[in-house]
Order: structure tokens, then C-alpha cells, then sequence
């Protein structure tokens, strides 16, 4: 099974936290929205994958 390191999860927990939205003619480059529902990792399914990842993204998360 493949271990996720640290920098992989904060890196996720970032990305699923705000994604920036370049330009869709309908905002502004650069505005800050959420990620849409299927692209957010969620704690479990970093768990399931390595748990030790899992804990780590549900730190950085909680102090997100």
C-alpha cells in the first residue's frame, strides 16, 4: 500500500479547502470560491489510504 507523505496531505487539505478560479467568464480571476463537492478528499478517505496521512490532514485541517 502506498504511504502519502506529510507534504502530499497538507497539500490536499489546502486544495480542498479553496480552490482560486482563474476565469470562467462569470468571476474574476484570482476569487477565492470552494471546491466543488466531488473534488474535496475527505479525512476518511485519507485514512483508509494511510493512516497515519489521515491524522496529519485532520491536524491541518482543524487548524485551517
Amino acid at each position: 500500500m502506498a504511504t502519502l507523505s506529510p507534504t502530499v496531505c497538507r497539500t490536499a487539505a489546502r486544495a480542498a479547502a479553496v480552490a482560486t478560479v482563474t476565469s470562467d467568464g462569470r468571476h474574476q480571476p484570482g476569487i477565492a470560491e470552494r471546491t466543488p463537492a466531488h473534488l474535496i478528499f475527505t479525512v476518511y478517505d485519507l485514512t483508509a489510504a494511510d493512516p497515519a496521512g489521515g491524522y496529519l490532514a485532520q491536524q491541518l485541517l482543524e487548524g485551517i
